[in-house]
C-alpha cells in the first residue's frame, strides 16, 4: 500500500521517489497516533511497501526519501519484538548454510552485508532465509551482478548520405580479457554523421 503523490514533496521529490517519500511521511503520521486495528493495518501495509522499494544500493532513490523511510521504519515496525536479543535467523544458499556472524544482530540498526558469492553456481540459485525465533520483522535484500559475454556478429557501419539519424560508433578497450572484479577501461566515440555540419 502506498500514498499517491499529488504534488512535488517539500524537498522537490516527484515520480516514484516522491511516492516513496509521501508514503514514508504517511506511515510516520499514522504511527504517531493512538494505535487501532485499522491504523496498525495501514502502518503495516505502508511499511511493507516501503521495504519492497529499496533500490539495488540499499537506499530509497534519493537522500530525503531514504531519511524519511528510515524514520518511518523505526516508528512503523514493532520495535519491542524486532529487537529481541535472542532472535535468530538461518540462511542457506543452494542448500549450504550461510554464516550470519558478519555483523548481523537483531538489536542493531546497522545493516549486515554478507558475501555469498562462494556459494553461487551457474544457472539457477536458491536463497532461503528462515526465522528461527520470535523475530517479528526483518528486511533482507539480495543484490546480484553478472555479465554475459558478447556472442553476436561484429557490427559494421552502414550509412547513406543524407540520413539525418545516421551514427558512427567506435568502441575501444584497453584489454579484451579479464577476471571478475578486474577493471577494464573502455572508450566510446559517437558521431552523428547524417546531418550537415557534423564534426
Amino acid at each position: 500500500m502506498y500514498w499517491v503523490l499529488e504534488h512535488n514533496t517539500p524537498f522537490y521529490g516527484w515520480g516514484h521517489a516522491g511516492r516513496v517519500e509521501s508514503t514514508a511521511m504517511a506511515v510516520l503520521a499514522l504511527a504517531a497516533v493512538d494505535p487501532t486495528s485499522e491504523t496498525r493495518r495501514l502502518v503495516d501495509a505502508g511499511t511493507l511497501w516501503l521495504l519492497q522499494q529499496k533500490d539495488r544500493y540499499g537506499v530509497w532513490y534519493s537522500g530525503q526519501a531514504t531519511v524519511d523511510v528510515l524514520s518511518a521504519l523505526r516508528k512503523g515496525i514493532d520495535t519491542n519484538a524486532s529487537r529481541n536479543p535472542d532472535a535468530r535467523l538461518a540462511a542457506a544458499v543452494n542448500g549450504k548454510a550461510v554464516p550470519l556472524g558478519g555483523g548481523w544482530s537483531p538489536t542493531s540498526d546497522a545493516p549486515a552485508i554478507i558475501d555469498i558469492s562462494e556459494l553461487i553456481q551457474r544457472g539457477d540459485n536458491t536463497i532461503v532465509v528462515q526465522n528461527g525465533s520470535t523475530l517479528s520483522s526483518a528486511s533482507i535484500q539480495a543484490v546480484a551482478e553478472y555479465y554475459i559475454p558478447w556472442t553476436g556478429a561484429a557490427v559494421t557501419e552502414a550509412t547513406r548520405p543524407g540520413d539525418s539519424d545516421a551514427l558512427r560508433l567506435a568502441v575501444r578497450f584497453d584489454k579484451t580479457e579479464g577476471r571478475a572484479g578486474e577493471e577494464v577501461r573502455c572508450s566510446i566515440d559517437a558521431e552523428r554523421i547524417g546531418s550537415r555540419g557534423w564534426a
